[in-house]
This record gives C-alpha cells, structure tokens and sequence, in this order.
C-alpha cells in the first residue's frame, strides 16, 4: 500500500493479524493503538522509518543526542502520548509491552518528518490485536496530517 498527500481518508485501522505495510508521505502522521480492556492479545512490533531523503549537499543532521532508541514507544497500561521528528538513517520502534498487551490503554505516537526526510514507512513484525472482522475492539490506527487526537 503506498499512501501519499492525496489520500481522501485521514485513518487507516488496523487489527486482528492485518498488519500495516506501507510507504507515507505526508509530513507528519501518528500511530495509535488503543485496547479496549475487555481481552489481551499478543500486540505488536512495529518499525518507523526514514526509507527515503531528499538529496542535499550538506551531511544531515539529526535531532536525536543519545541514539534512536529515545525515541521508541513503548506501550503500556494507560494513557500516553509522545513526539517523534524522524530524521534520514533514523528508525523507531513503536510496541506493546510483555507477551501479552495490557487492557485499557491508549497510546499515541505523533511523527513528524524532518526537512530532509521524503517518505516513511511501516512494517510490523509482530501484530495481533484481539477484535472482530470490523475492527471493534482492539486496534492500531494511522492517522495522516497534523490534526490532534481526540
């Protein structure tokens, strides 16, 4: 799936074992995954990266002063929210915790493109959420644009 500024959707959701596999484009996006409480599942792994810079003459510099491993999310029991700016070279991981994710969480990651980053992409190698066919339940969602999370 390649997704880019012209996309008509602002949401993607995700649940089950349907993981996201996708290329972004727009500047800033954020993950979201949110349990309902109910059951725990296995969870997810995800990796966040800069796949594509634009060219320029300068060395890029990046935002991060001690390493990419700052900036990984995980997700635990309640609510957080955390700002990421993705950099060319950088990669974050965005996970639950332990074997099995906590119920009644809501996590959020806000991504943000540095000027020398084109394009971000997604892949999970971990993802099992426990939901019905229509996401109810359960579920990552990716939101694109700087609209802010209800």
């Amino acid at each position: 799936i390649f997704l880019g500024s012209n996309l008509e959707k602002n949401k993607i959701k995700y649940c089950r074992s349907n993981a996201p596999n996708l290329t972004i484009k727009e500047e800033a996006f954020q993950l979201l995954f949110s349990s309902n409480g109910k059951k725990s599942g296995p969870g997810v792994n995800c990796e966040i990266e800069c796949s594509k810079q634009k060219p320029t003459t300068q060395a890029p510099t990046t935002t991060e002063s001690s390493g990419g491993s700052s900036s990984d999310v995980v997700c635990e029991e309640g609510k957080m929210t955390k700002e990421i700016t993705l950099g060319p070279g950088e990669s974050f991981s965005f996970r639950t915790a332990g074997t099995e994710y906590a119920p009644k969480q809501k996590c959020t990651a806000k991504y943000k493109m540095n000027k020398q980053c084109k394009e971000a992409k997604i892949s999970c190698s971990k993802f099992h959420t426990i939901a019905n066919s229509k996401c109810k339940g359960d579920f990552l969602m990716i939101k694109l644009g700087k609209k802010k999370t209800k």
